[in-house]
């Protein structure tokens, strides 16, 4: 999967980038380098200019039609698991609400 992780404030998102990448996941952290705390991005939102490019940029080589697709396989999924489990009051309940909005 293709992740884009916006804003770096405080290493969260380098240590979660970290995590992703070793499940398999394909990661891009963009944020601004505030020049205090130094941590590492790998696309660098200098000003109001640039930042329009680069999303731009980063749309049209990042996420592709590929992407897109697999998400509509996904979407095209749901729904076809019939399996029955026996569930918890509680989780029946919330199952079914869920259920609504899948539809």
């Amino acid at each position: 999967m293709r992740i884009l992780l916006l804003g770096e404030y405080s290493n969260f998102h380098n240590t979660l980038k970290i995590g992703l990448k070793k499940n398999g996941h394909e990661v891009l952290l963009a944020g601004r380098k505030d020049g205090f705390k130094n941590y590492d991005v790998d696309i660098d939102f200098d000003d109001a200019d640039t930042f329009e490019m680069k999303v731009k940029t980063v749309k049209e080589s990042y996420f592709t039609k590929e992407v897109n697709e697999s998400v509509d396989e996904v979407d095209s999924l749901i729904g076809q698991d019939s399996q029955d489990v026996d569930l918890s009051d509680s989780m029946s309940r919330y199952t079914q609400a869920i259920s609504k909005f899948n539809k």
